[in-house]
């Protein structure tokens, strides 16, 4: 099965569920473009995903919104019987959070508070 109609078959899919799921399908129908428009799932190898998850700048939250997002792709044709192992990355680099919010003690509140 070519790659272009699984991906619009898995998005009717989600869509029947209820989902509107439009930033997934902009990124699959993206992915499905880099692998080729007339490739088959099982053309797909590692170094195009690896490519694909990995864009052009440094690993970002999007990496591990792709990721997710070709594996239940993958979850979906492997469950159908059209792929036998998908070809995601096995090393997934640990996803550090860009921000953590500091919350001030009582004491520091108070101090503050005294020092105005």
């Amino acid at each position: 099965m070519k790659l272009l109609k699984a991906v619009t078959n898995y998005v009717n899919y989600r869509r029947v569920l209820g989902e509107k799921y439009s930033a997934s399908e902009r990124h699959l129908k993206h992915f499905a473009r880099i692998v080729g428009e007339n490739a088959n799932i099982s053309d797909v190898q590692p170094k195009i995903v690896d490519k694909f998850l990995r864009g052009n700048g440094p690993l970002t939250a999007t990496w591990f919104i792709k990721y997710r997002t070709l594996r239940d792709l993958y979850r979906y044709l492997i469950s159908r019987g059209l792929a036998k192992k998908p070809p995601l990355p096995v090393d997934i680099p640990k996803y550090t959070p860009a921000f953590v919010p500091y919350i001030y003690t009582e004491k520091e509140l108070r101090l503050l508070l005294d020092a105005s």
